[in-house]
């Protein structure tokens, strides 16, 4: 285990003897068996299992107990914070356009002031 993670270089495993191309490898489930996997490789997914202790951030957060784990699965907590981070940016396309429009009128403005 130790060993595999310490190499820098993994271009030794296309070259090693014994190894055969099979471009039809049959696609069949569990491939692996749990006992078959290195430590390495299952202490991820070991670590991964359980949801997220979102109970620990309560104590930060000013809406009290249970507000952490409410707020991170409701999905209209994401919607309502999606629309609200949208909505600045449409009042400022507008007030760019509109500063736009009055612009471009002042400019109409100008030349036909210049043609008279």
């Amino acid at each position: 285990q130790k060993k595999v993670i310490a190499q820098t270089n993994h271009i030794h495993f296309a070259y090693t003897g014994g190894l055969e191309w099979h471009p039809r490898i049959p696609n069949v489930q569990n491939q692996f068996i749990y006992d078959d996997l290195p430590q390495f490789v299952m202490a991820p997914y070991e670590d991964s299992r359980d949801p997220p202790r979102l109970h620990l951030l309560d104590k930060f957060d000013v809406n009290g107990p249970g507000s952490c784990l409410k707020r991170y699965s409701d999905p209209t907590h994401f919607k309502s914070a999606s629309r609200a981070s949208k909505l600045p940016e449409t009042k400022k396309k507008k007030s760019v356009q509109r500063n736009r429009d009055i612009s471009s009128l002042a400019s109409i403005a100008n030349q036909s002031d210049r043609k008279a």
